[in-house]
């Protein structure tokens, strides 16, 4: 990776917490900077222009606890184009890398732990959250709708209440 130097004036308070956050991490502070510089430019300046909307787990649980898993899985295949529109917003082009990368980004982004294993040509990964098995559906739903997309082979993915599991080859 490049790097360039550059100086910047940073609020007394705010220099104190990255210090104290960098310290918690035991990362250097420059390390710290990096990351957080890192992540507004790959994903925070994107939420506003993609018109995401922050929301508890808690919030989440509850929505999905009356719908019915018709109805859930109508609601995810209705995000699959948009999704598909953002992806091409993003990041320009909408190919299987590019998706799984941002993937990557999103949960990781969203705080809910990722695995991915690669194994025999193929990539597996494994998304664990506390939402609840009406979440693993929806989140099920879109992921077949965008791999078998991508790729026109039909996907293996599988959920459990907390987990959600797919593989696609590499």
């Amino acid at each position: 990776m490049k790097t360039e130097v550059g100086s910047f004036r940073l609020d007394k308070d705010v220099m104190s917490k990255l210090k104290n956050e960098a310290k918690n991490e035991n990362i250097s502070l420059n390390s710290l900077v990096n990351k957080v510089l890192d992540r507004h430019v790959r994903w925070h300046s994107a939420v506003g222009m993609l018109g995401l909307v922050p929301i508890s787990p808690n919030a989440l649980t509850d929505l999905f606890k009356n719908m019915s898993e018709d109805n859930i899985k109508k609601l995810a295949k209705k995000q699959v184009p948009l999704i598909s529109e953002n992806v091409l917003l993003l990041k320009h082009e909408d190919t299987l890398e590019v998706y799984l990368d941002l993937v990557k980004e999103y949960f990781t982004m969203c705080g809910f732990p990722i695995t991915v294993q690669e194994k025999n040509s193929n990539i597996t990964f494994t998304i664990r959250h506390s939402i609840g098995k009406k979440y693993s559906l929806y989140v099920e739903e879109i992921m077949r709708g965008r791999i078998e997309n991508l790729t026109k082979d039909r996907a293996e993915i599988s959920s459990t209440t907390n987990t959600i599991t797919f593989s696609v080859k590499e």
